[in-house]
């Protein structure tokens, strides 16, 4: 009887792959949407409406609808992949019970659920839904509809603009994404007029946000736009070892210098200031939290949004640090292993512009706090899905190789 079941829910799932993926998109979109608005300044006029709950439980609804794909569409070809999509979201779940934040879950239920999807599709509903939100908002925030928070650099006078996001590093590192996202669905392959486009808005992120780590980010973006044939055979001579290794000691160096941090020390203050001070909280959060198998509940106070006082400023910027230390060691193991098989997998099958777009996330990761937030990271659903838009033959036939 059982067999039967498992044999017509794969025929099932076989026969409505199309309708499969109709869902699973949807569902994505609307996912992408509430989380961008979750991150928002929108609702903060409106203190009545408890907008924060009720975002937060929009999530949580989608993300139990987005598991009705995995299991009535995703194909399984034996009992070991529902063995592992169950043990990994256990696992999971347990971290983000205890850190009280869910954004591993999420993430963990549309990148199982992307599974056989065409990558490219998820590429161009990120840009659309995630990009038509951020265009509203700024025009929102220009006329006022939303509010748009000012801040300065320590004791500075520039003022940095979030442009009705909750910080002006969220919305720098908005754009960062976006643009990403638009580069690898050229797949790297840029007009002039599209490269000047990148450096004008590079240019005005940096004057209205002076957001120099993001500025930085997209600076590299448009250099391995510019150099992609160069960037590509870099990739292949060092290989899949050189990839893990590089990543490895890009992720191990954020813990390092935070373990070790002195501020008594000029090199390592230097560093902390062009890091904006992350290696001071990185330093704080080593040394106050053990790290546990399956989480903790961390207390944050960004400076995002709006304060009627003075608040103690303490907030865990890596993604890296966070994730290990909120969500748990095993958590965090995991993490490791999602980036280098994804890194693996795009290497082995030439999909260099997903190799690079991995290499800049997990780059922007060690400063910023959003591997894990779908709104801005959608690379790694890659991992699972379709991806053959991105490899060796139509990437480099889209350069008329």
């Amino acid at each position: 009887m059982f067999t039967q079941l498992v044999d017509y829910r794969e025929q099932f799932a076989e026969q409505h792959e199309r309708t499969g993926e109709v869902f699973y998109l949807t569902v994505l979109g609307m996912y992408l949407f509430i989380h961008f608005l979750y991150g928002s300044l929108w609702f903060w006029k409106y203190p009545s409406f408890n907008s924060g709950a009720f975002l937060y439980d929009a999530q949580q609804i989608l993300a139990v609808i987005g598991l009705m794909k995995i299991v009535l569409f995703n194909r399984f070809t034996d009992w070991k992949e529902p063995a592992l999509f169950m043990t990994t979201l256990l696992v999971v779940l347990v971290g983000c019970r205890y850190a009280k934040q869910n954004y591993f879950i999420y993430y963990t239920i549309f990148l199982y659920g992307a599974k056989g999807i065409d990558f490219k599709r998820i590429v161009k509903l990120f840009i659309g839904v995630v990009g038509s939100a951020l265009v509203i908002t700024i025009i929102g925030a220009l006329i006022g509809l939303v509010p748009n928070a000012t801040v300065t650099h320590g004791l500075g006078t520039n003022l940095r603009f979030s442009m009705g996001m909750v910080y002006t590093t969220d919305f720098a590192a908005r754009i960062f994404y976006l643009c990403m996202a638009y580069v690898l669905l050229r797949r790297f392959k840029l007009l002039l007029p599209e490269k000047l486009s990148l450096i004008a808005i590079m240019v005005w992120v940096y004057i209205v946000t002076d957001a120099r780590l993001d500025t930085l980010l997209l600076l590299l973006l448009i250099m391995c736009a510019i150099f992609y044939g160069y960037v590509v055979k870099l990739i292949n001579k060092i290989g899949n070892v050189g990839l893990i290794v590089l990543e490895a000691f890009g992720i191990g160096s954020i813990f390092a210098l935070s373990w070790f941090f002195n501020p008594q020390n000029k090199l390592m203050a230097m560093c902390d200031y062009l890091l904006s001070g992350r290696l001071t909280e990185g330093h704080i959060a080593l040394t106050k939290y053990y790290v546990v198998a399956f989480g903790q509940h961390i207390i944050e106070q960004g400076n995002g949004g709006f304060h009627p006082h003075i608040v103690h400023y303490f907030f865990i910027d890596s993604s890296y640090i966070a994730a290990l230390l909120k969500n748990g060691g095993v958590a965090f193991i995991l993490l490791m292993i999602l980036i280098a098989y994804a890194t693996i997998r795009f290497n082995n099958q030439h999909a260099y512009p997903l190799v690079i777009a991995v290499l800049l996330v997990v780059l922007s990761s060690i400063i910023d706090q959003h591997l894990s937030e779908l709104s801005f990271d959608v690379i790694f659903l890659a991992t699972l899905a379709n991806i053959s838009f991105f490899t060796k033959h139509d990437a480099l036939k889209a350069w008329g190789n």
